[in-house]
């Protein structure tokens, strides 16, 4: 096998590896196993493995001779072995690459870099049908990988207008149902049919699919999941535009949230188990997801730093002047007397040898109050308190960890670390939100007194957030039990040192997302942060629910999803699932679909290019063709309405996807962001807007420089320039007469068969 393979094909074939390699059904393999086979034989097995798979590849695919250099990489993936092999000519001006695992070609990819840089792209309509590009492509397919070709649904998934491939994409299906995440692409020429690439994600293969036979119906999958699903009234605060003061502001939302919108077993309609047995069976998804997973290991929440509020980031900072007149003008409280409310509160009090370190001041631009925000600290930095630690087991081992950290345990004790940030009002001293920390003991063979702090939590935010802790209602969180693992001698370890408790706002019976008070209290009972957010707006009354209505709205919005599913068990073996399915969705009041922040969902787009009501027209087959490359205006209801008149910035987003060799400033993907208001197309608006997306607009400005470029065009005509650069890069063109008609009002229909006539031009 040669060595010298170059990195950019290894990287690639190393990715599709790790990407499309799941067609295959894989049996676990122990990596740590012993064979008392010999190096040589082992090596012969390897070469041998490699051999039956090159046999079976060349099977299928023609080689051309003139790819004379051959390269191959071997791997192993839960106990499948994988095959890359790459063929390419001396000078790399040609290569072919193909995976290859347990009968199945996993990819393809054929480069020709032979007239790179020798042809300018230009836009063209393919050769052939889209009839005719599904055959090539399916016929490929049957001789790449024979046994899956016949098992789905082909449909044109693109065609490049620059460039010469077509992407026929396969659905997967089994007893006429979809099968979740697998199929092919097969990308051919357009104008050829020759193959240029393939790939497969085939997973599951050989694996029997449930029947269909005894599903539900759709109806019936509908009522299943509303008998499974509460739908929650929920404030959402949202942020709001005030046309007439020009500010942003906020605004309360009434909105539902389901409860329920997993999977559903199709046949059952009880809720799907498949994740929490694909997690019991130590599976996988597919191959992909395996090496994924693999490196997302999840994490324990932290609380800390819960209670830090945003108003400090908030705010203004002022300098040692502004800061001198604001307090010696508006009577507010001078740093000390800040300092000495504190420490007259139990939850702020300090130690005597704690000093400032900085304060801020800040002004909060939703109220217009003055805050402090105030740090103190205090003690020794080094010093650390390590409590009881189940790991240490006798004196000297925590001698040792103390002296790797540069504390003599032997010295005299030192003033203990303490760090205090707050928040307070700078008129009234009261205060918004702190954090402190300090050095404590913390003994993880004790419980976290859950209740008797739940207590403290409770009493600490009542104390600060009196006015509006009546509002406020413990989360079910607060009574969680303690966190804890167990050791190897069986031994309880608890991880909780502190704990957040949670204090919900309700306005009406509704919960207000968002504002929460949060108290964080350490294993000994003192309050260590507190922090709040109160949203003062105005909330809309909660109407009368009515479910019924809810969901009978809901499902005439919402479509549910029927199709199989699985994962690979660790014995190889792989398990399936017949599921119904639907999307997460947030309803308003009107029990209407709509976005996270209550506004409507954007209008649909009706990527249906069958129209209805373009049959006999002489724009047909210009429409029609456009739209197999994605150029389309936009349609309602299947119907083109192709006697609408319509706005040159209509036209500039069709213009862009017909050109898109230049994009100035002003166009982006097709949004044309002239300041101008929109005019009803002409023809002279016609050349405008393709001049200004192909980037000529500065030239065609340019005064007494142009002939008249046709007939009806005078060179004293404002637009002149545009129509004489439009012609010269042949999207302008004359009638029989020799006459433009440059003001003549185009129809949505005509406006198109420009675009085609000007595809059509080019040479």
């Amino acid at each position: 096998m040669k060595t010298n393979t170059i990195a950019k094909l290894a990287a690639a074939a190393m990715a599709v590896m790790m990407t499309v390699s799941a067609g295959a059904v894989p049996v676990l393999a122990d990596s740590n196993s012993t064979s008392s086979s010999s190096a040589s034989q082992a090596e012969a097995k390897k070469q041998q493995a490699m051999k039956t798979a090159l046999t079976a590849v060349k099977k299928r695919v023609k080689i051309p001779d003139r790819l004379t250099e051959f390269d191959y990489s071997m791997s192993t993936s839960y106990g499948t072995e994988m095959f890359s092999f790459t063929w390419r000519d001396e000078k790399n001006r040609e290569i072919i690459e193909i995976t290859y695992a347990n009968g199945i070609i996993l990819s393809y990819n054929y480069y020709d870099g032979r007239n790179d840089g020798k042809e300018e792209v230009k836009q063209s309509f393919a050769k052939l049908t889209d009839a005719q590009l599904i055959d090539y492509a399916k016929k490929t397919f049957k001789m790449l990988d024979p046994d899956l070709a016949d098992k789905g649904k082909y449909s044109i998934d693109s065609i490049d207008l620059f460039g010469d491939n077509a992407s026929v994409k396969l659905d997967r299906m089994e007893n006429g149902v979809a099968v979740e995440g697998n199929g092919a692409t097969i990308v051919i020429n357009k104008n050829t049919g020759d193959l240029v690439s393939m790939w497969v994600e085939w997973f599951w293969n050989g694996t029997k699919f449930g029947s269909t036979a005894s599903k539900l119906t759709a109806d019936e999958a509908r009522a299943k999941y509303k008998s499974l699903t509460t739908l929650t009234p929920i404030y959402r605060t949202v942020s709001e535009y005030n046309e007439k003061t020009e500010k942003v502001g906020q605004k309360a939302v009434l909105l539902y949230l389901p409860s329920f919108t997993d999977e559903i077993d199709a046949v059952t309609g009880k809720p799907s188990t498949i994740w929490d047995d694909m997690d019991n069976d130590k599976g996988i998804r597919n191959f992909s997801s395996y090496y994924y997973n693999s490196m997302a290991d999840g994490g324990v929440e932290s609380t800390d730093g819960a209670a830090y509020d945003d108003a400090a980031d908030e705010g203004v900072d002022f300098n040692a002047a502004e800061l001198k007149e604001i307090e010696a003008d508006e009577g507010m409280l001078k740093k000390d007397e800040i300092t000495a409310l504190l420490n007259k509160d139990k939850y702020t009090k300090m130690p005597d040898y704690v000093s400032l370190d900085y304060a801020n001041l800040y002004k909060n631009e939703d109220t217009g109050e003055y805050f402090y925000s105030i740090s103190y600290h205090g003690g020794d930095d080094g010093i650390v308190d390590y409590g009881v630690d189940a790991d240490f087991d006798d004196t000297d081992d925590v001698d040792m960890a103390v002296e790797d950290v540069g504390v003599d345990v032997n010295e005299d004790p030192q003033k203990p670390y303490f760090y205090m940030n707050v928040n307070v009002n700078a008129k009234t001293g009261k205060v918004d939100n702190f954090s402190k920390s300090r050095d404590t003991s913390f003994d993880s063979s004790k419980e976290y007194p859950v209740k008797a702090n739940a207590k403290i939590a409770a009493a600490a935010a009542k104390h600060f957030y009196g006015d509006i802790f009546g509002e406020y209602k413990a989360d079910e969180r607060n009574s969680e039990p303690c966190h804890f693992y167990t050791d190897r001698n069986g031994k309880k370890i608890y991880t909780e040192s502190s704990r957040t408790y949670y204090y919900n706002r309700y306005v009406n019976g509704v919960q207000v997302e968002g504002d929460t008070i949060r108290i964080n209290v350490d294993f000994s009972g003192e309050v260590c942060s507190i922090s709040y957010k109160y949203t003062d707006v105005k909330f809309p009354s909660v109407p009368k629910f009515d479910k019924d209505k809810a969901f009978e709205q809901l499902f005439k919005q919402i479509k549910l999803k029927y199709y199989y599913d699985g994962y690979y068990k660790k014995d190889g073996t792989a398990k399936t699932y017949l599921l119904y399915d639907i999307n997460d969705y947030t309803l308003d009041s009107k029990y209407r679909v709509v976005e996270w922040d209550g506004t409507p969902l954007p209008a649909e787009r009706d990527d249906n290019t069958d129209y209805t009501d373009i049959s006999g027209i002489a724009q047909e087959n210009a429409i029609k063709t456009l739209a197999r490359y994605g150029i389309t205006l936009e349609t309602k209801n299947g119907k083109f309405d192709p006697n609408a008149k319509l706005t040159d910035k209509e036209f500039a987003t069709v213009i862009y996807k017909a050109t898109r060799n230049y994009v100035p400033y002003y166009v982006e993907d097709g949004n044309y962001q002239k300041e101008e208001k929109a005019v009803t197309l002409t023809k002279k608006e016609a050349a405008k807007v393709f001049v200004d997306v192909y980037g000529g607009s500065d030239y065609a400005e340019l005064k007494g420089i142009y002939r008249a470029p046709f007939k009806d065009v005078v060179v004293s005509d404002d637009y002149v320039g545009y129509i004489a650069i439009a012609k010269a890069l042949g999207f302008a063109g004359a009638d029989k007469n020799g006459n433009y008609s440059p003001n003549k009002v185009l129809t949505r229909a005509q406006a198109m068969q420009m675009i085609y006539d000007y595809i059509k031009r080019l040479k």
